[in-house]
């Protein structure tokens, strides 16, 4: 590959992930050849190819800008209503939703569970990109093999020792984010047929992840006191084939559920007791909000014989588009590597670098604490707002952390129905039919406690006012 063409690959890459958006201007030919140490012709080459590929546009005496490429390679937008989110996601309508032009960006983004766009440090991370992009010029090889870049491996280690969960750098390797994490997890401990306990309800990206591993998902129901019953579980443990035990204690999606710390002692205690490992996924144990509250305990931290596996990321903290994860296990560390080497003939350079200079300038800490302040006053507010609008007897989630709310409708109305109405008003919500197996969560829905508005409750509630309740649960209220 030549030197244009590879670094025009990553200027793509930086497009691709959202890093500079429709119509951000590019750097001048003049700063690019400066940044990157080439010549005038060579950012000329760059440039070009860019435009040849339809990445950016050239406006006459203003510079380069990114094209809105996505769209005008797109012959046909889909049609969001016609796609089965059972099928392909909530994510994908979500983009044929946004491709459509007809709905606004935070009423799409309810049904999603990240932070609100502007709560994401888009600026920063551009800036930090731009510096990483020089830097990456003077790394010898393009490509970073397993386990990941060493400066940021060793940011996050530190961070970790601040948050209560001290974990050795050398057992840190980067990931594309806490859903691949988990799927390498399962791959090192949970053979094909076994089957896997996880709570219920059960996030839709997991359940499909569990799935498509040929496992069979247990569901385990959370308990009043928070956290998955470990009754059932120890039921479940008596009766199945279980291999492996995954819980997301902290701010549970959808739920946004927080086990007690007590509880992580027992649960931990319990799986090493017999052998079973623990899967633990904490994409948003750092969005504690609450007054009084400090980040929840993890279970790792509380683990004395390596029998847990810890998997995080910076997409529900920082931003989604950097697919940035990471998973960290002492016993099954080579066996995870050796995965990840497998699937990956190399990781991505450039956002693991700009996230290590982020982390190094003392960004985290600073973000995590604006971020908290925000969602303190909007959680909340939205819970209310949805409370206040809604037909009585509809219940919704207290979390003291994260930005998901489940809301259950009063018994009879169909989550699905509202589903399909909120599409058709431009609205995205997240329908309990897509958490797990069980019919119990069919009156339920997530929806974003971090971007719901006050006209979005009013229409979601008038439509869910709508909704006619099924006749058995008519006869029930008679």
């Amino acid at each position: 590959m030549k030197k244009y063409e590879r670094l025009a690959a990553s200027m793509i890459g930086l497009i691709e992930n959202g890093i500079y958006g429709k119509s951000d201007r590019l750097p001048s030919l003049r700063d690019f050849a400066t940044s990157f140490k080439v010549s005038l012709n060579t950012a000329r080459a760059v440039y070009e190819y860019l435009e040849r590929e339809r990445y950016v546009t050239a406006h006459p005496q203003s510079g380069f800008y990114v094209a809105d490429r996505v769209i005008a390679d797109s012959p046909s937008t889909e049609d969001p209503s016609i796609l089965d989110p059972r099928e392909v996601g909530l994510l994908r309508i979500a983009t044929a939703m946004a491709a459509t032009g007809e709905s606004r960006p935070e009423s799409v983004d309810l049904g999603l569970s990240y932070l609100s766009r502007d709560l994401i440090p888009a600026d920063l991370l551009r800036q930090f990109t731009d510096a990483a992009l020089r830097l990456h010029t003077n790394i010898a090889v393009p490509l970073l093999s397993s386990p990941g870049y060493g400066p940021l491996r060793r940011q996050i280690a530190m961070h970790s020792v601040s948050t209560g969960t001290p974990i050795d750098t050398e057992d840190i390797l980067m990931t594309s984010g806490c859903q691949e994490s988990i799927y390498l997890a399962l791959l090192a401990v949970s053979p094909s047929g076994s089957s896997v306990a996880v709570e219920s309800p059960v996030s839709f990206p997991l359940h499909r992840v569990i799935l498509g591993l040929r496992l069979n998902p247990v569901e385990i129901p959370i308990a009043r006191e928070g956290g998955m019953s470990l009754e059932a579980l120890e039921f479940a443990l008596d009766h199945y084939p279980i291999s492996s035990v995954i819980t997301n204690g902290n701010f549970h999606n959808p739920t946004g559920d927080l086990m007690p710390t007590s509880k992580k002692m027992e649960l931990t205690g319990l799986l090493a007791s017999r052998g079973i490992p623990l899967i633990e996924d904490d994409p948003s144990g750092d969005l504690y909000f609450a007054s009084g509250t400090t980040r929840p305990s993890t279970c790792i931290s509380l683990d004395r014989g390596d029998n847990v596996i810890y998997c995080s990321s910076f997409s529900k903290t920082v931003a989604p588009n950097l697919r940035l994860g990471w998973i960290v296990s002492r016993r099954w560390r080579d066996q995870i590597e050796q995965l990840i080497q497998l699937a990956n003939h190399g990781m991505s350079t450039i956002p693991q670098i700009a996230m290590a200079l982020l982390l190094e300038d003392g960004f985290l800490p600073r973000h995590l604490r604006k971020t908290r302040v925000a969602l303190r006053s909007r959680v909340p507010a939205a819970r209310e707002a949805i409370l206040s609008a809604f037909p009585a007897g509809t219940r919704v989630s207290d979390p003291s952390g994260g930005v998901s709310l489940w809301v259950t409708l009063p018994e009879g109305r169909s989550s699905q129905d509202l589903y399909k109405r909120a599409l058709a008003a431009g609205i995205l919500v997240a329908p309990g039919f897509l958490f797990g197996e069980s019919s119990r969560h069919e009156t339920s829905f997530r929806l974003n406690g971090s971007v719901l508005t006050a006209k979005d409750a009013a229409t979601l509630g008038a439509l869910a006012t709508e909704i006619e309740p099924t006749p058995a649960a008519k006869l029930a209220d008679q």
